[in-house]
């Protein structure tokens, strides 16, 4: 055998991870994604982020990345041979996306549409637009409740004479009464 990898290599077909049995040769070669690949981790680190890189990028608990795996917002990342997720760098634009609409106040379940819209390759910007409206449907509702909530609110104010003992309150006497239990909130 010595023969033969002294010939292979004045030819320049022998590589120094071959291996030479009887008259076949084996190649060795690590096998990529595994353990025994020792540039996967070194690789990886180049491209990918950490859970805890991801998070910090983005101002979010380490938790919440899980979170939005478990609730179909994120696909579940690669993972080294040791098992540690390893996010792709459009992580960062996917989660920035997530938190800032849920800033504008949509629920996971809208975000979720959201991202399955943007797959969608005939969506339009209409799609988002009809989102934007309905929650501005929702914030226009929630703004009528609190504004009558306020009017509540300072007529109580108004009703107070301040100087009755607690009990003759009439906030406390509005408060206790039955009908405030069964009001719609």
């Amino acid at each position: 055998m010595g023969k033969m990898r002294e010939k292979l290599g004045r030819l320049g077909k022998l590589r120094p991870d071959h291996r030479i049995t009887g008259s076949r040769e084996i190649s060795i070669e690590p096998v990529p994604w595994s353990r025994a690949d020792p540039s996967f981790e070194a690789d990886m680190s180049a491209r990918f982020l950490s859970r805890g890189e991801l998070a910090r990028e983005v101002g979010v608990n380490a938790e919440t990345l899980r979170y939005y795996e478990r609730r179909g917002l994120m696909e579940r990342p690669a993972r080294t041979a040791s098992g540690h997720r390893r996010y792709d760098p459009d992580a960062v634009s996917l989660l920035r996306m997530i938190k800032g609409a849920q800033e504008l106040g949509f629920t996971l379940a809208e975000i979720r549409e959201l991202l399955w819209e943007l797959k969608q390759p005939k969506a339009v910007c209409d799609d988002v637009c009809q989102a934007i409206d309905a929650r501005i449907g929702r914030v226009d509702e929630e703004l009528a409740r609190l504004h009558s909530l306020r009017g509540r609110l300072s007529r109580l104010r108004s009703a107070c004479p301040r100087t009755r003992p607690l009990r003759e309150c009439p906030v406390i006497v509005e408060l206790k009464a039955p009908e405030v239990g069964r009001r719609k909130r």
